[in-house]
């Protein structure tokens, strides 16, 4: 059972399986903006 990584979709999970540690994952960052703000990340 693999365990849930916030920031990667659930539907993704196969992929976590086939992952050794030291690989490398792309991934993205949502970024947020209010008004001329850009906030930072939660």
């Amino acid at each position: 059972m693999t365990k849930h990584i916030r920031g990667i979709p659930k539907r993704s999970r196969n992929i976590m399986r086939r992952v050794k540690p030291g690989d490398t994952i792309p991934g993205h960052v949502r970024q947020e903006k209010e008004d001329d703000t850009i906030l930072p990340p939660r």
